[in-house]
């Protein structure tokens, strides 16, 4: 027995955080039963490369799947021993239990109600938050100084502070059901200047001016963000942006325009499911180092921009999806052959 107690401090490399969580949850069981979770909780610790990510990342994205895996089990007490009492409706040791049986699936929902305690984890690195989840109250992450992940962060549900910051935050994923206004993201995305990896993925009444986002923006995602006004006339004064991604409803209206000068740095673009594009203006000394452009169901757009045939950087152009796609469209893809290659996908 006390070789099985040895291994088990063992395994868990050291880390406080895991041996009291395990030490709490093995208190009151039988030593078969701390067998089992030698057997087959901890070799994922040891399978850990870096210890220290236990303590400094907390990934809830699994919180509403249908079947808990061995790392959630491993998480969940993690997850309590950070300041949770329970989660989804079950202690720490009844989701443990129901683990092991092979019960714990679909009655914990699809919803996870997260409480205000992300506060008191000031040495969290990376915050990966359910896809879906409501709060008691706001979420304070002001905190959180060491922050360099924030995924799945709805904006109406932390707390913004006339202070707001945080300052080693470089990668920032918002999601929403509802429409935002553009104060909403301001906000949020004006407090984190250390940005260069960016998604919004919910709707927003406008986006900010370019002022607002930060001078390390290298990478931006929009995704269903229902934009009304054409967002190229700001993105193209991120002066830092190589890869721009517009993705399903991005974008609502009918005309774009790259203008003269915009998108110094601009490496690769991305248009999907723009359902209402027809017309898209690429102007002479625009993107002057595109080297790849993908297209992918623009349903209405007329026909390639005469514009590409100066971008001469522009090393593969693929367009998905082609079925879909305008045969005028396709047909005016002849003005840029030179480009090696196009790729047509339908």
């Amino acid at each position: 027995m006390e070789k099985l107690r040895k291994d088990i401090v063992g395994y868990c490399g050291g880390i406080p955080l895991v041996i009291t969580v395990l030490g709490g949850l093995l208190a009151a069981k039988q030593w078969e039963e701390w067998e089992v979770v030698l057997k087959h909780v901890i070799p994922v610790l040891h399978e850990q490369q870096d210890h220290s990510q236990v303590e400094e990342t907390l990934d809830l994205r699994s919180m509403g799947h249908r079947k808990l895996t061995c790392v959630d089990a491993v998480f969940i007490l993690t997850f309590t021993a950070c300041g949770f009492t329970t989660c989804c409706g079950l202690t720490c040791h009844d989701m443990f239990a129901r683990f092991h049986s092979g019960l714990c699936r679909s009655e914990l929902g699809d919803k996870v109600r997260l409480p205000n305690v992300f506060k008191k984890m000031v040495q969290l690195r990376h915050l990966y938050l359910p896809y879906v989840y409501s709060v008691s109250e706001m979420l304070e992450l002001d905190n959180l100084r060491y922050l360099q992940t924030l995924v799945n962060v709805k904006p109406k549900t932390i707390q913004i502070s006339k202070d707001f910051k945080l300052d080693h935050l470089r990668v920032l994923v918002l999601r929403n059901n509802s429409v935002s206004l553009a104060t909403d993201v301001i906000e949020i995305v004006s407090g984190c200047p250390s940005i260069d990896k960016l998604n919004l993925c919910y709707p927003i009444e406008k986006l900010p001016g370019a002022g607002k986002f930060s001078s390390k923006l290298d990478k931006l995602t929009l995704e269903r963000t229902n934009l009304e006004e054409d967002p190229m006339t700001t993105l193209e004064k991120l002066d830092n942006l190589k890869i721009l991604r517009r993705l399903e409803s991005a974008f609502e209206g009918t005309k774009m325009v790259c203008s003269k000068g915009g998108f110094p740095q601009l490496r690769s673009l991305v248009l999907s499911l723009l359902p209402n594009l027809e017309e898209w203006t690429v102007e002479e000394g625009t993107m002057p180092n595109l080297c790849r452009l993908e297209i992918e169901s623009c349903k209405k757009l007329q026909k390639i921009p005469n514009g590409l045939k100066s971008i001469t950087s522009l090393q593969k152009l693929e367009i998905k999806e082609s079925k879909f796609m305008q045969k005028s469209f396709i047909d005016s893809l002849d003005i840029i052959q030179r480009v090696p290659p196009i790729v047509i996908q339908d």
